[in-house]
């Protein structure tokens, strides 16, 4: 339902991917809180990699939407900085009946989360190695899974709920 609610409004199907990338995730979580099997360890990497890439499309949607310029770029930091004042204003209008519970605590939480999924996402969950042939991963990659589907959970809420805010900011 809600994506039927978001691509009412979006023209440009960046929250249709979003979501469904974001759906990709909560499903390889279950199969890996499900699994005995142990192929467990070989879906760590496409859960980060979807993970960052739909947390991209969201912060893409909402510096498109602010009417800023969009940059074809991965970085998930440097999309976070260019919205971010935009976000914690956002976040801060009063909005008639709508309610929400996004702070300054969360939306630091969800910077954090963004910054430590950066130093990862893309390129070291895309290839085994760089281009001058060293390992992208080192010495493994340890994943508390449940602490990042949290973190996951509520970082992508609040970009969700920052865009209908925006888009209930403009109905005022």
């Amino acid at each position: 339902m809600i994506i039927m609610q978001l691509e009412g409004i979006s023209q440009t199907g960046w929250t249709k991917y979003a979501v469904g990338y974001r759906e990709a995730v909560r499903i390889i979580i279950q199969a890996i809180g499900n699994s005995k099997s142990g192929f467990e360890t070989d879906l760590i990497l496409p859960l980060i990699f979807l993970s960052g890439h739909s947390i991209e499309l969201m912060l893409k949607k909402i510096i498109q939407e602010r009417g800023k310029n969009l940059d074809y770029i991965h970085p998930l930091t440097n999309l976070f900085e260019k919205v971010e004042y935009d976000v914690r204003t956002i976040a801060r209008l009063p909005l008639g009946e709508l309610s929400h519970k996004i702070d300054n605590e969360s939306i630091d939480r969800t910077k954090q989360f963004i910054s430590d999924l950066d130093e990862i996402y893309p390129i070291v969950v895309r290839y085994p190695t760089f281009r001058n042939n060293k390992p992208t991963i080192k010495d493994g990659l340890q994943l508390d899974i449940n602490n990042f589907d949290d973190q996951f959970n509520e970082s992508f809420s609040i970009l969700v709920n920052i865009l209908l805010l925006h888009w209930s900011s403009l109905e005022c």
